[in-house]
């Protein structure tokens, strides 16, 4: 049965699961299936960090609607406002490199490295 979905998170909570099964569709390429799967990952652990679905054209945060093709199509960035959000929920020991911000998440997540790519 296809539900329709390619991962799920409630919002602020420490988990959230990701199904390759529909990232598969179309038999994509290595590379392009890798693509899918950062993309999802990082859609469902924004949620985690307590974004909702944004309705910014391209955002990491927009709602698939089930499609594969808005996750191919999208940039695989936030937008600026979830950019925010993220940056202020990892204000707990950020290292940052040009683009990139890692951060070194303690409870209510335990221990968690994210890697998030941002925008400029």
């Amino acid at each position: 049965m296809d539900w329709g979905i390619f991962g799920f998170a409630n919002l602020n909570s420490p988990a959230c699961v990701v199904s390759t099964f529909r990232l598969k569709s179309g038999q994509p390429s290595e590379e392009l299936f890798v693509q899918r799967v950062r993309r999802v990952v990082n859609h469902e652990l924004g949620h985690t960090f307590g974004l909702l679905h944004c309705d910014q054209a391209g955002c990491l945060m927009r709602d698939a609607m089930g499609s594969i093709k808005t996750v191919d199509d999208g940039t695989g960035e936030f937008c600026i406002r979830c950019t925010r959000h993220i940056r202020q929920a990892l204000r707990v020991k950020t290292v940052s490199r040009p683009g990139w911000e890692a951060a070194l998440i303690v409870p209510p997540w335990s221990l968690m490295i994210c890697r998030f790519h941002f925008p400029g």
